[in-house]
């Protein structure tokens, strides 16, 4: 099962993952920001709000230092991949 998993997640394209992890820490933050509105207490109760509040921003707080990971972690490999194959900014080596 993570065999299969893994070689699907693979299969997609990084600007397509990074994309998405970008479109998901905009809605998290505009939902927190929803829920941090003076009207929100006006229609949600307040155990409801505090909960509701303290999830968003945990799930925002992880997407957001999974999109950091990626971004540092795939400038490495890409960096990596490069001094290995002997590429340099100048000349590229097929």
């Amino acid at each position: 099962m993570l065999k299969k998993a893994q070689d699907y997640f693979s299969g997609i394209k990084p600007v397509f993952i990074d994309g998405f992890l970008y479109l998901w820490i905009a809605m998290l933050t505009s939902i927190a920001a929803f829920f941090g509105s003076d009207d929100a207490e006006k229609y949600v109760g307040p155990q409801l709000l505090f909960w509701l509040k303290g999830i968003i921003t945990t799930i925002s707080a992880g997407v957001v230092s999974i999109k950091m990971f990626r971004s540092t972690a795939f400038a490495d490999h890409l960096e990596e991949k490069k001094r290995v194959s002997g590429e340099t900014e100048f000349i590229k080596r097929d």
